[in-house]
């Protein structure tokens, strides 16, 4: 615009300047002719009054006075007397215009222009009394002449007034440019500058107006998602139709253990490269909607990618990150828990029906009847027990417990385990003890009771001989600590994160001679869990085992 500016107020001007200058021209010169015609005319008159007083003798004497050239011409056109030529030598006058009109009428003038010399000359002719005519001429240059003339003082001007021109347009360009330079484009009506400007700057601050509430808009949708995908739990990947990554909340961030510098703006891939990822990357970006399981450090997460269209084009793409490893491993356990199940309910049902079909058969001897007696009602007591075992730890699982809670004393509870225990202890030569103080939480009896009670009877069970099984309950500052202590077989490292399974033996030979069902310390962990507790393990094989349980306050 200042460019635009600047040149049309240097051509503008440069045309006024020049068609100025042609005008001021041809208005002097045509009142310098003018003038000369009029000097000429005069002169004329003044000379024919001369030789019609004085004779024509008078014009030797004013032939070195005057600056015009005199010619004398007879009536019938010859040349009588010429001051700047000889007269002898020249042309007849008659066909002359001047001459024949002067003739005619008493007067006469006419101009002639001069190919060769550049110049124009007027004539003008006076009848005299005696009959013959005086003329008188002057010459000029013409108009074309005296312009050729002046090329070089007009050029100089020219560039001089160029030179000016140039510098006022500059100087007038940058004042007209500076005011809209200064305009506050943010807020363009609080800038005076020309009345011209003030539609568009209206315009402008309207807009302005509508770009800003559209950008508040936008920055509040870009909060609201970024607030709802940073809050989900779930992996959040967004794509662009390019296959770059355009959002990735922290969840999937932690999940590939991703930083976003490397991987926002950047393709999908630099996250994950496993087959699974990528398939489904590729299917997604083609608009097929897919789904895959991927494994990774040791965790199972389902995706599921979704494409985004528009107008039957992909624009991008959603992919959601679901951590599935507790339902994939409460499936694996949920597996092992039937089979185990299956394979405990069938080996005391086995032995009872082997029993049964011996004494049935008649093979038995009648003083065997006894012995298989007792076998029978040992199986049987061991069926019952394991089905008491899955039925209770079915209601923990379910939370359908016909249960209310109570305050109860965790020490007066230790006690009454430690009194059915007793027997039980005495015949394996285990020594239970108590110490600590009386503790109120509030919970279920039943449950609490089994809580102790399992761990009670594991550790008199996987006890050596003359051992001891501890009970401490003490008051904490995060709550109430129950404490079974054993100087029993121990738990190796290797088997102590598993020990809460459901049917996890760590000697299973040893195991079927307590006549455990596999399920106490799982009931254990379920019970905790319904107080909100926590149950910490501590054991190293031959110096015993240590569980605590921290109830909160």
């Amino acid at each position: 615009m200042k460019r635009k500016i600047f040149r049309s107020m240097c051509l503008i001007a440069s045309l006024t300047f020049i068609l100025t200058s042609l005008l001021i021209f041809f208005v002097l010169y045509g009142e310098f002719y003018n003038s000369m015609r009029d000097e000429v005319r005069k002169e004329a008159i003044y000379v024919a009054e001369a030789i019609n007083g004085s004779g024509e003798s008078y014009l030797s004497s004013i032939k070195d006075t005057t600056l015009s050239r005199i010619t004398l011409i007879a009536a019938d056109g010859t040349v009588l007397y010429e001051s700047d030529a000889d007269a002898s030598k020249m042309e007849n006058h008659l066909t002359r215009p001047e001459i024949a009109s002067a003739l005619k009428n008493g007067t006469g003038e006419s101009t002639r222009l001069s190919n060769t010399i550049g110049k124009q000359t007027f004539y003008y002719a006076i009848r005299l009394d005696n009959g013959n005519v005086i003329r008188l001429a002057n010459t000029t240059s013409s108009v074309l002449s005296v312009f050729m003339r002046c090329i070089p003082y007009f050029l100089i001007i020219i560039l001089f007034m160029l030179v000016l021109i140039i510098y006022f347009s500059r100087w007038r360009t940058k004042n007209i440019v500076a005011p809209i330079n200064l305009i506050d484009l943010k807020e363009p009506l609080s800038t005076e500058t020309y009345e011209e400007l003030s539609p568009l700057l209206l315009k402008l601050s309207k807009q302005n107006t509508q770009i800003d509430n559209q950008i508040d808009e936008l920055k509040n949708q870009k909060t609201e998602l970024d607030s709802i995908a940073e809050s989900m739990n779930e992996g959040l990947i967004i794509l662009g139709n390019n296959g770059i990554v355009l959002l990735a909340n922290n969840s999937a961030l932690k999940i590939f253990n991703a930083k976003p510098d490397i991987v926002i703006g950047k393709h999908v891939f630099n996250i994950n490269r496993s087959m699974a990822f990528r398939t489904i990357t590729e299917r997604v970006l083609k608009c097929e909607p897919a789904e895959a399981l991927l494994t990774l450090n040791r965790h199972y997460y389902q995706l599921m990618a979704t494409p985004i269209e528009k107008n039957s084009n992909v624009t991008g793409a959603v992919i959601l990150i679901l951590d599935v490893t507790e339902r994939s491993e409460a499936e694996q356990r949920r597996r092992e828990f039937t089979a185990n199940v299956s394979h405990e309910l069938k080996t005391p049902l086995t032995a009872i029906l082997g029993y049964a079909e011996i004494i049935k058969d008649g093979i038995a001897k009648p003083e065997d009847y006894p012995r298989f007696a007792e076998h029978i009602y040992a199986e049987a007591t061991r069926l019952i027990a394991l089905v008491k075992d899955i039925i209770n730890l079915s209601k923990l699982d379910e939370g359908d417990l016909d249960t209310v809670r109570e305050t109860v004393d965790l020490f007066e509870l230790s006690n009454k385990v430690i009194d059915t225990l007793k027997p039980f202890a005495d015949s394996k030569g285990i020594s239970l003890l108590i110490s600590g103080e009386h503790a109120f939480i509030t919970g279920v009896r039943q449950i609490l009771y089994e809580i102790i009670f399992n761990l009670c009877d594991n550790a008199i069970k996987y006890n050596t001989i003359d051992g001891t099984v501890k009970i401490t309950v003490s008051k904490e500052a995060k709550g109430i600590l129950l404490k079974v202590k054993d100087t029993g077989i121990g738990i190796p490292i290797e088997h102590q994160s598993r020990v809460f399974e459901r049917f996890y033996r760590v000697d299973k030979s040893h195991s079927k001679e307590t006549g455990g069902t596999g399920l106490g310390l799982s009931i254990v962990k379920h019970g905790v869990l319904y107080h909100n507790a926590k149950i910490k393990l501590q054991s190293e094989p031959g110096n015993g085992t240590v569980f605590e349980i921290l109830f909160p306050n």
